[in-house]
């Protein structure tokens, strides 16, 4: 985040959960940065505000040997792959 030029220096609590961040917010409790892709259908209390510039994160994927050789496994990573 601070290569986005983000900055939190006053972080007093911290949650395992979005649900948890969400509450917290709604009772007033401060602020939570969280992805969009995990607010609640229910956004009364929240005031939803988008960063700029975005940020953006990455994702992997991790298999182990054995699981690679598992026919569910393989058509999954088939499917991730782009057709060539």
């Amino acid at each position: 985040m601070e290569q986005a030029g983000l900055r939190l220096p006053d972080i007093r609590v911290t949650v395992r959960d979005w649900a948890s961040a969400c509450m917290l917010v709604r009772e007033g409790m401060g602020v939570a940065l969280v992805p969009e892709s995990t607010l609640p259908e229910d956004r009364r209390g929240l005031r939803v505000m988008q960063l700029t510039p975005p940020v953006h994160r990455e994702f992997g994927l991790v298999c182990s040997e054995t699981g690679k050789a598992s026919r569910p496994v393989q058509a999954f990573l088939t499917g991730l792959l782009p057709a060539q």
